[in-house]
């Protein structure tokens, strides 16, 4: 991610971050711009340890919460 409208935050400043995530020894929120260059369905996925959610327009495309060791998630989401 690069541009000025892409940025992440960490744990510093929470108050961004739900409850839950708060409660946690660290975070990190990325937001950003994607460029689709080419309309249709796409393989979107994250793998982490411990929770992560990828979020589109506000709606969330991948959910891997909860505790547990280093797994990946994915799900086919359509995209303009």
């Amino acid at each position: 991610m690069s541009g000025d409208k892409n940025k992440c935050e960490d744990d510093k400043d929470p108050s961004p971050f739900p409850k839950e995530i708060k409660d946690k020894k660290s975070a990190t929120m990325c937001t950003g711009e994607l460029r689709v260059n080419r309309g249709g369905e796409y393989l979107i996925s994250t793998e982490s340890a411990d929770g992560s959610k990828l979020s589109i327009d506000g709606g969330v495309v991948v959910e891997n919460m909860g505790e547990h060791g280093k797994r990946r998630r994915e799900r086919i989401h359509y995209l303009e």
